[in-house]
């Protein structure tokens, strides 16, 4: 029988699962910050909202959720704003990079916020990358995106699933099928 303890205290509105040491808590008046293994606040709680640490960054958000003062910037482990608070919209970093957006447009930026792709790409949603694809999303449909933020495959399926092992599931029309990291249909 494993020993449960309580790590962080029961006086949270929110609380999210632990990444990289670090939980988002939300408090009363609805403002998140960061709890430590011990439930210790080591990130204040002042921002809108918080997304979990991913490669030793965490996307805060302040001006509400979505709503046109909303700005998504980055924090690292120690609270430090290391990336600018000044976009619309900022995802988690996955393999060294983050979709992030600016009056509908999207691009890249590094883990120290240097702009790998500028914010020119035109897609209504994008998710992070999975063995060096992303998912992108435009008119309803699902594709997939380089580092580059290029297009390699068509976005054309109606569900795609990240990469694992080479392949990605791919919902078209009726079918569902598994591509591989090029587009092309594999055998089942």
């Amino acid at each position: 029988v494993m020993a449960r303890r309580v790590v962080i205290p029961l006086v949270y509105n929110g609380v999210m699962p632990f990444s990289e040491g670090r939980a988002g808590v939300m408090n009363k008046a609805g403002k998140w910050g960061f709890a430590d293994s011990t439930g210790s606040i080591v990130i204040p709680m002042e921002y809108d909202f918080v997304a979990p640490f991913s490669e030793g960054r965490a996307g805060v958000m302040t001006g509400g959720i979505r709503t046109e003062n909303s700005k998504g910037g980055f924090v690292d482990v120690a609270g430090r704003v290391v990336i600018p608070i000044i976009y619309d919209e900022a995802w988690p970093f996955s393999e060294g990079r983050a979709w992030v957006m600016n009056n509908g447009k999207w691009g890249l930026i590094d883990t120290n916020g240097r702009i790998l792709v500028p914010l020119e790409l035109d897609y209504d949603g994008v998710e992070g990358f999975s063995e060096g694809r992303a998912k992108v999303q435009k008119n309803g449909k699902w594709g997939f995106a380089d580092p580059n933020g290029r297009v390699v495959i068509p976005i054309m399926y109606d569900f795609v699933r990240n990469f694992s092992k080479g392949r990605a599931r791919v919902e078209l029309d009726v079918d569902t099928f598994y591509i591989d990291r090029e587009g092309r249909q594999l055998k089942q």
